[in-house]
Formats: C-alpha cells, sequence, structure tokens
C-alpha cells in the first residue's frame, strides 16, 4: 500500500528505501505528513457534506393512543426525529402505547454539519499554507 501511495503522489516514504540508500529527499517526511493531513482534511469535509454523523433528513410521525379497545383517535401527537424507524412503528411512553405512522421527510441544513465541512477547509488550507510556506523557505 505505500508502495502505491509513493507512485500515485511521487512521494518517497524513508520505510521504503534501502538502508545504503543515498538518495534521500529532505522533504520525504514532510510530504507524507502533508498526504495524511490532506486526506484527514477531506475526510473532515466529506463527513460534513454528506450527514454521516448528523442526518440531512428529519422525519415526521403521527402518534396516536393505543387502548385495550384500538386505535384512540382522541388522542394524536407528532413526533420529529432524524431517526427512520419505518412507515408504522409502535412504542411504549410513559406506561402507554403508541402507534406512530409516517407522515412525511424533508431535508434540511445542519449546523453541525456546516461547521465540520468549514473545519475540514480551514485544516486543508492551513496545511497546504505551510507546506508552501516551508517549500520556499528551503
Amino acid at each position: 500500500m505505500l508502495e502505491q501511495l509513493s507512485e500515485v503522489y511521487q512521494v518517497e516514504f524513508p520505510l521504503l528505501q534501502s538502508p545504503d540508500s543515498n538518495s534521500k529527499s529532505p522533504y520525504a517526511l514532510v510530504s507524507v505528513a502533508l498526504v495524511i493531513y490532506v486526506l484527514f482534511s477531506t475526510s473532515i469535509i466529506a463527513i460534513g457534506q454528506s450527514g454521516l454523523v448528523f442526518s440531512h433528513t428529519y422525519y415526521t410521525y403521527e402518534a396516536k393512543l393505543i387502548n385495550e379497545v384500538g386505535v384512540n383517535n382522541d388522542m394524536q401527537s407528532y413526533e420529529l426525529t432524524d431517526e427512520y424507524r419505518g412507515e408504522v412503528y409502535q412504542a411504549k411512553f410513559a406506561g402507554k402505547t403508541y402507534r406512530y405512522k409516517l407522515l412525511g421527510s424533508r431535508k434540511i441544513v445542519r449546523k453541525e454539519n456546516t461547521l465540520l465541512s468549514l473545519s475540514g477547509i480551514l485544516l486543508l488550507i492551513i496545511g497546504l499554507s505551510g507546506y508552501f510556506v516551508k517549500l520556499r523557505k528551503g
């Protein structure tokens, strides 16, 4: 895997060089660190954009109380959740059983995902800037 990364990014990994190798790049370690840093930063951006941690979809369920006779249509409430629980499901709350029916879903923009994406972009900019400053100084 290191050999493939070395070929793709045209970076020499010190671990792949033989002990008597004279071709040592002074920036090899910095380049490896940059590749890892870029992969880390872009993965944070991807997580924020995909909604992997914080869902982009909210589901609205209608809840009806179920008593011994059947469904009580008088007692009605709604639940908003970011977890899909199926078209219809039952759950107990405060010792009573409720039947939940999916009414709909909607896409939302969550601040958490925006913050993750912006953090990843900021980390990427800082890392690349530091790398190019290091290259300039020689």
